[in-house]
């Protein structure tokens, strides 16, 4: 029931997102936050901000939330200024499934969502997106060469292609 807003940074990204189901798509590199904030919000912002790239990213993310609204992350290795989320009673929330598995913190809630996660998906709630291109794991510093190229529309992954051949 939410309506969503992306950012991407090219035309095959822009269509990966409306086939995916984004009401709103903007061209991060040609609109500034806060012209977008403007137009799709009045200026308010967005209750709630996905970041998963992190780093200045981050900032943008903050200059995107509403007062009082909500970040969350996936990749919070950064030095950001923390003050914007201070002054606009802004809320963050870091979220890493490494910890659990690492440390063996929360595994029965990782377990839970895991499965709700798999019931979306079975019943066509939940797509994922790949790129078309997959890679062997003998491949993978090709796999983080074509990621970090920005060229990959889609999670990039990763298969055994052994057991992927076997399989099909």
């Amino acid at each position: 029931g939410a309506e969503v807003a992306t950012t991407v940074s090219s035309d095959d990204k822009a269509r990966a997102a409306r086939d995916c189901g984004a009401d709103h798509v903007i061209r991060y590199r040609e609109e500034a936050v806060a012209d977008y904030v403007a137009r799709l919000t009045g200026g308010e912002g967005f209750d709630l901000v996905f970041d998963c790239v992190g780093g200045k990213n981050l900032a943008a993310s903050f200059a995107a939330s509403k007062l009082g609204g909500r970040i969350v992350t996936i990749n919070a290795r950064t030095t950001v200024d923390l003050s914007p989320l201070h002054a606009g009673s802004r809320s963050l929330e870091v979220l890493s499934i490494l910890l659990p598995l690492t440390a063996g913190i929360g595994h029965e809630q990782q377990r839970q969502a895991l499965g709700k996660l798999v019931e979306l998906v079975e019943e066509g709630e939940f797509k994922v997106r790949l790129d078309e291109r997959q890679f062997d794991f003998s491949e993978v510093a090709e796999a983080h060469r074509h990621q970090a190229s920005g060229k990959a529309v889609g999670k990039v992954s990763l298969v055994r292609r052994q057991f992927w051949d076997a399989a099909q």
